[in-house]
């Protein structure tokens, strides 16, 4: 179990450490909120590929992936980062 554990962690530590090469920051704290967000992220990626105009509910949910996207999330990706001990490898915020 313990090793599980620290082999879990060093996979979310090196996805963390790379986190600029990803579109989206999903924090997964708060169960329903992050599969809300995920359920966001994948409706909005789709409307998007489909490129139709959304129905409200599509724009509501694109609103919300938009608050995942990377540039958009830099305080919650900065809250994980000093978590894990990393924050000031990436201090410039760049």
């Amino acid at each position: 179990l313990e090793e599980e554990i620290a082999s879990r962690l060093a996979k979310a530590r090196s996805e963390i450490e790379n986190y600029r090469q990803y579109r989206y920051i999903l924090v997964n704290d708060i169960l329903d909120d992050a599969v809300e967000a995920l359920k966001a992220i994948v409706i909005t990626e789709r409307a998007r590929r489909l490129g139709a105009p959304p129905d409200p509910e599509t724009a509501r949910m694109m609103q919300l992936a938009d608050k995942c996207r990377q540039t958009n999330a830099t305080d919650r990706v900065y809250k994980v980062l000093s978590s894990f001990g990393l924050l000031d490898m990436h201090a410039t915020r760049a």
